[in-house]
């Protein structure tokens, strides 16, 4: 994985829940974030915010054009 992908406040689409961590892959319907600890997370897109939706569209778009 690129190191240019930083850690990032991911948060759902409530508002009220909210994790640091790393975009690591896109497993449809979801995606696999690594915590600050190493932890893996697997978080439904469905139920990123529409801010984390957008961030993790461009993301997928800059790794496809590598």
């Amino acid at each position: 994985m690129d190191d240019a992908i930083d850690f990032r406040t991911w948060i759902d689409s409530t508002g009220k829940h909210s994790t640091v961590a790393k975009y690591l892959e896109l497993k449809v319907p979801s995606v696999v974030l690594e915590k600050l600890d190493g932890d893996r997370v697997k978080l439904r897109i469905d139920r990123l915010s529409n801010y984390d939706k957008k961030y993790l569209q461009s993301t997928v778009d800059k790794i496809n054009q590598l």
